[in-house]
C-alpha cells in the first residue's frame, strides 16, 4: 500500500508501509446507540480539556485556556470552579496546605 501526502505530490515523497494497513470493524447494535448531552459554561473563555466522570456521576474537567479545574453537576448544570496556584517557575510547581502538587498553565 502506497500513500502520500497532498501537500507533496512528487514521487520521491511516496512512504510504502512494511504491513497491510487493515480498519477496525464498525460498531453495531447496542455499541451506535450514544446520547450526548451539552452543557452550557458560565463563560465563553472556558476550554475544557480531559474531562473526566467521577464515582458520584460528577463531571470533573481541566480547563486549557485558564488555569483552573472545573466540576460539572450533570442533574442541576451548575458547574464550580477551582483555581490552580502556578508557581513563576515552571520547574518549580506549587503546593497546597494538604501539600498536594498544583500545576497550571502559566501566562
Amino acid at each position: 500500500m502506497r500513500w502520500r501526502r497532498s501537500s507533496q505530490a512528487s514521487p520521491e515523497h511516496d512512504v510504502r508501509w512494511r504491513y497491510p494497513l487493515k480498519t477496525l470493524p464498525r460498531p453495531t447494535g447496542a455499541a451506535t446507540h450514544v446520547i450526548i448531552t451539552e452543557y452550557d459554561l458560565p463563560r465563553v473563555t472556558i476550554e475544557p480539556h480531559d474531562v473526566y466522570r467521577d464515582a458520584k456521576g460528577m463531571i470533573w474537567f481541566s480547563d486549557f485556556g485558564e488555569s483552573l479545574v472545573g466540576q460539572l453537576d450533570p442533574s442541576t448544570g451548575k458547574e464550580r470552579e477551582f483555581p490552580l496556584r502556578c508557581s513563576k517557575d515552571a520547574r518549580r510547581p506549587a503546593s497546597s496546605a494538604s501539600r498536594r502538587v498544583l500545576t497550571g498553565r502559566i501566562g
